[in-house]
């Protein structure tokens, strides 16, 4: 069970990672001219390793028992490989970028994926549905900042808050079994809701 509780734990170390490190790209007092845009094939990179492939290969060990985290890793790690790939493809090829429309329904329907995520958290424990919660409000509000600067930008806040708390639920879970109690608070459940 600790070996199942390690790579998952590492698998939302590394969602809470990339998406903390992704995040900040969008909120101007970290944005800097020797981080943004000249380099930000290294930011691609991070969501293809870090949001894809890991988040892709979090099931192997989850699906055993856990059947709503294994769904999650793989259907978010798909987001994250796509949307890197079609961000290269529209590098390296003549590849459009989306419309604006187009990019903000797409948001919101992974807003709604996550909401409809966020309910199945409602018998896990309070940081897990803290994530989705924050996870959920961050989709919607990427869909609004498309055409909203400002609100793109509380996106980005929203995001690193998303991304610390994934980061810190990651490393909770392995340091509680490998304690083999809960050594970090997690905020168990103890009335579930169905």
């Amino acid at each position: 069970m600790v070996g199942a509780t390690l790579v998952v734990g590492s698998v939302g170390d590394c969602f809470g990672f990339s998406k903390s490190a992704i995040s900040v790209l969008t909120v101007p007092c970290f944005v800097r001219p020797c981080v943004w845009p000249p380099n930000y094939g290294i930011w691609i990179l991070l969501q293809w390793v870090c949001y894809g492939i890991a988040m892709l290969n979090g099931p192997c060990a989850e699906y055993t028992r856990n059947i709503f985290g294994g769904c999650a890793f793989t259907s978010y790690g798909g987001f994250w490989m796509g949307f890197a790939l079609f961000e290269i493809l529209m590098v390296i090829t003549e590849l459009e970028p989306p419309s604006k429309d187009g990019k903000a329904v797409w948001l919101c329907v992974w807003g709604l994926f996550t909401l409809l995520n966020f309910i199945g958290t409602l018998n896990a424990n309070r940081v897990v549905q803290f994530v989705f919660a924050s996870l959920t409000v961050l989709f919607f509000l990427l869909a609004a900042g498309v055409d909203n600067h400002d609100i793109h930008v509380l996106a980005g806040y929203v995001g690193i808050v998303c991304g610390s708390s994934a980061l810190y639920l990651g490393w909770a879970e392995v340091m509680n079994e490998l304690a083999g109690r809960e050594l970090c608070y997690i905020g168990p459940v103890k009335n579930k809701v169905f």
